[in-house]
């Protein structure tokens, strides 16, 4: 992994990490404060996968605000876990309503 680009870590954590979670979606029903922290933990782990540099300049505090804005921000574009949570939620609540 120490090799691999940008695109490929990002590959990599989805299939690991999203594909875990969203074993356990069926099993959650959908919650707003749950879906922002999973999407606080996808731009967490973003952030560090994208290896946001500190300039020698730069405080520590700025970094790491820079780090999280930058997280979001990929986060935003890949798309959010939790929007993944929320139409799964919505697919099963479908379809329990049709079977009845």
């Amino acid at each position: 992994i120490k090799h691999a680009n940008f695109e490929q870590k990002c590959f990599l954590l989805c299939r690991a990490v999203l594909s875990a979670v969203s074993w356990l979606f069926c099993r959650w029903p959908f919650q707003k404060s749950i879906a922002a922290e999973l999407d606080q933990l996808q731009s967490s782990m973003l952030a560090v996968v994208a290896q946001v540099h500190r300039f020698p300049e730069e405080c520590i505090e700025d970094w790491f605000k820079c780090r999280k804005a930058c997280g979001r921000k990929l986060a935003g574009k890949i798309g959010l876990w939790s929007d993944v949570w929320a139409r799964r939620a919505l697919r099963l609540l479908v379809v329990i309503i049709y079977e009845i």
